[in-house]
């Protein structure tokens, strides 16, 4: 049986909390050579975000594999800090920063069903259209996921590669393909919405 969705007052809750832990981590002084306490006080940030996932009861075994996906993101952005003085402790620092955050993001979006997060959103006055595009984004991230692994069965189906750079080329086709795709898919939507009387913001 399945636990009834949260309230509207309890979602809200629950992104207030997500926004405070962000702002907290990321008002915390440069990072020095640990330990100080700029250091110490992301320790203890991160031990809080665990003590709150073991509270919240969530599987943290999905948790931690969500969290590793949007790890080299949060890489990739931290990178930019080598080309200044002192890189390192700076690319810790926004690692850190990055990762805790992060990981209050994906224990939300367990937690919280979107529709939920929507409508705590909309309570707080959020513009109509911005509320309007996440829901959309939402919608139709399953559908865009579905035509690519369609996409890739056909393909598989249809070609043989053998070395690693064919293999590299053909993934860089089909998210050419899939981006064209998602393009006119936008521009039906758009326009069948507008048959119906849907107008921006509203």
């Amino acid at each position: 049986m399945k636990p009834p969705p949260p309230s509207i007052g309890v979602a809200q809750r629950r992104l207030l909390a997500a926004l405070l832990f962000s702002v907290l981590v990321t008002a915390t002084t440069r990072l020095a050579p640990f330990p100080t306490a700029a250091g110490w006080t992301l320790a203890g940030l991160a031990v809080a975000l665990l003590a709150a996932v073991l509270l919240c009861r969530v599987n943290f075994l999905q948790w931690s594999r969500r969290l590793l996906f949007l790890e080299p993101f949060a890489l990739g952005a931290a990178t930019l800090a080598f080309w200044q003085p002192h890189g390192g402790v700076i690319f810790a620092c926004a690692v850190t920063r990055a990762t805790l955050c992060l990981g209050a993001l994906v224990l939300l979006g367990q937690t919280t069903p979107f529709a939920a997060l929507l409508a705590a959103l909309r309570a707080w006055h959020f513009p109509g259209l911005l509320c309007t595009t996440l829901m959309l984004l939402e919608r139709y991230r399953s559908v865009l996921v579905e035509e690519s692994a369609r996409m890739r069965r056909a393909r598989a189906a249809r070609v043989f590669l053998a070395r690693r750079t064919a293999h590299w080329q053909a993934l860089g086709e089909l998210l050419g393909q899939l981006f064209v795709r998602t393009l006119a898919r936008t521009e039906r939507l758009y326009a069948a919405m507008c048959a119906r009387g849907w107008r921006d913001g509203v």
